[in-house]
């Protein structure tokens, strides 16, 4: 086991989301996956690409960006422990954000055939990974939703459109 493989397992059996998996588990998944790393600045996922792995931040923190007219848009930033690319394992899409490492990154990348080997492999960790990607995509559509009830709160509404037309009939239009 290389010096990186080993710090992937210690640091994933400390993280929150792993606590559960026993070590020989987590020591199974290494070994199916790649261990990369990442120097700050350095993209790791680029959004519009195809790709059918998912990533588990061993250590360092990424940032998350999506294009909009030409110029990155700042999404959120996810650190050790935490997954993304969920969607690449479950169907081949594009990508839907670039992935850009916000400080030097270790990652443990999972493709879908290591992970369905993973899965055939053992029941329960299997189930037990799946929760961990559920709990992870769950947790990100609750983020989504709370943004997009903010962005609708801030926009105008039919009222705020009467009220100014309300106002200037008052005005008799006059200013």
């Amino acid at each position: 086991m290389t010096e990186l493989e080993e710090k992937a397992l210690e640091t994933l059996a400390s993280t929150q989301m792993f606590r559960y998996f026993e070590k020989e588990k987590i020591l199974r998944m290494v070994e199916l996956g790649d261990v990369k790393v990442y120097q700050k600045g350095e993209c790791i996922v680029r959004e519009g690409n195809l790709s059918k792995s998912l990533y588990i931040i061993v250590s360092g923190s990424t940032d998350i960006n999506v294009s909009r007219d030409e110029q990155d848009v700042y999404i959120c930033t996810i650190g050790e422990g935490e997954v993304f690319g969920e969607a690449g394992i479950f169907s081949s899409v594009k990508r839907t954000a670039s992935v850009v490492a916000s400080d030097d990154v270790i990652l443990l990348a999972l493709d879908r055939d290591r992970l369905l080997e993973f899965l055939k492999e053992d029941n329960t960790s299997g189930i037990q990974l799946l929760m961990v990607v559920i709990y992870s995509l769950l947790k990100k559509l609750r983020t989504a939703n709370r943004d997009l009830a903010y962005e609708r709160q801030a926009d105008i509404t039919q009222d705020d459109i009467d009220s100014m037309i309300r106002g200037l009939l008052d005005d008799g239009g006059k200013e």
